[in-house]
Parts: C-alpha cells; sequence; structure tokens
C-alpha cells in the first residue's frame, strides 16, 4: 500500500517550516514528513489504529516531528497530524471492496452450491485412495523389516505358505510380536517334529497365524493337544467342532 497522498496545502503550512529549520534542511522535511505519515498509514489501515510509541521513536528526526507539531502523543501512541484526512481513501477503498464481495457472493453463490458436492466426492475418494495407499506402503514396509518368509520356512507345514506371509504383514507391527511369532513356530515345528505328526494333520501356516493360537505357543507346548486348538485342512474352512 504504497500511495500517500501530499496536498498542496503542505507547501504552505507553517509546520513544514518549522520542520525545516529543525532539520536545517526544507527538502529533509519533506522527506521526514512523507516517511511519518507512511508509517502511519500503515497502522491506520489497521482500523484507524495509531502509531506504537516505540515504533515511532524510530523514525527519523522523531523528536523534530513532534516539537513541530506534525506529531502528537497521545498516551502510549502518537498521532501524525493530518493523517485522518490523508488515509481516508483506505476506508472508502475498504468498504467499496467490501460491497463487491458481497455482489460477487451473491453472484457465485450459485456455483458454490454446484461444487460443493463435487468437491465433497472428490475429497472421500481422495481419502479413501490415500487410505489404500497408506496401508499398502505400511505393509511393504513392515515386509521389508521382518524376515517373514524366514519363518514360514520354519514352520512344519510347507505348502500355502505365501498366504500365511501374508497375514504375518497385516498382523506382526512390532519386533516384540515378531520375535514372539518366531518362538512359537520354534515351538510348534519341534512338537510336531517330535511327535512325528503328518503334514497333513498340521494346519496351514495362514491357518496358524490368523486364529492368534500361535501365541499359546511362545513359551512352549500349550498344556491341551494342538489338535483342539486348529482348523485341519483348507485355511479358508469353516471351523471344525471337535466334540
Amino acid at each position: 500500500m504504497a500511495r500517500v497522498n501530499v496536498d498542496e496545502c503542505w507547501w504552505s503550512d507553517p509546520r513544514r517550516d518549522r520542520l525545516g529549520a529543525l532539520v536545517k534542511s526544507s527538502l529533509l522535511a519533506d522527506a521526514v514528513a512523507l516517511r511519518a505519515w507512511k508509517v502511519s498509514q500503515d497502522y491506520w489501515a489497521n482500523k484507524c489504529k495509531l502509531v506504537p510509541i516505540p515504533i515511532f521513536r524510530l523514525l527519523p528526526h522523531s523528536d523534530a516531528l513532534l516539537e513541530s507539531g506534525l506529531a502528537e502523543l497521545r498516551d502510549d501512541f502518537v498521532y501524525v497530524r493530518g493523517a485522518k484526512d490523508r488515509h481516508a481513501w483506505i476506508l472508502s477503498r475498504r468498504q467499496n471492496g467490501a460491497l463487491g464481495g458481497m455482489a460477487s457472493r451473491g453472484v457465485g453463490k450459485q456455483r458454490e452450491k454446484r461444487t460443493a458436492n463435487a468437491s465433497k466426492r472428490k475429497q472421500t475418494q481422495a481419502s479413501s485412495s490415500s487410505s489404500s495407499s497408506r496401508n499398502k506402503t505400511n505393509n511393504a514396509l513392515n515386509a521389508q523389516k521382518y524376515d517373514f518368509e524366514k519363518l514360514a520356512n520354519q514352520y512344519p507345514r510347507r505348502r500355502d505358505l505365501r498366504r500365511g506371509i501374508k497375514k504375518c504383514e497385516l498382523q506382526i507391527k512390532t519386533q516384540e510380536d515378531y520375535d514372539a511369532l518366531a518362538s512359537a513356530i520354534g515351538h510348534f515345528a519341534e512338537y510336531h517334529k517330535s511327535k512325528r505328526t503328518e503334514s497333513q494333520m498340521i494346519p496351514y501356516f495362514k491357518t496358524f497365524v490368523s486364529g492368534g493360537e500361535w501365541r499359546e505357543w511362545i513359551s512352549g507346548c500349550p498344556e491341551q493337544s494342538a489338535n483342539q486348538n486348529f482348523t485341519w485342512g483348507d485355511p479358508d474352512a469353516a471351523p471344525v467342532s471337535h466334540a
């Protein structure tokens, strides 16, 4: 906001002469006054506020401005004489802008209504896509962080390990859980090796991971028979009740 009005009357204003005498130059007086009006304009634009004294004291020849009568102390602020008239255009432009804004809002109201639903749909789609992307990224990072394939290769039933690995990527998120799963697989494999369990009687890796029963094997063989804790065969089959 660089505009500052300088009226013809300024050139004959006795305060200009007093300021010129104080700063030893009429041209310097013009520059000092112009600078003061510019600073006052910056504050006047903000709800007609006055210049704080600490800011005013930063101006060149601030004492001369006060002594010449071009500035006036008002409590903790300074009023630069002529600010009300010189900066009236600011308030006028702001009022005109407000009226123009109201007219524009009226014209654009229907357009906003038409675009509101489209914007919401886009946001919902973007949010859903972003969430899906984050989940995929997190699972990929999880797979890189933990060697689930190594654990799967230790499992006593070799068939269809890939689906079990996918379950691991979804469920195992911490090093503590990874170590616990590794311990459970070790105990489980050792148990069935000692029992010489036939492969088809051992649950699929996906079943072992999905049901959460693997946690019973973290510290060793659970008290109950392992055969009571799993659904044998296809991991997607319905649970079988054991009487």
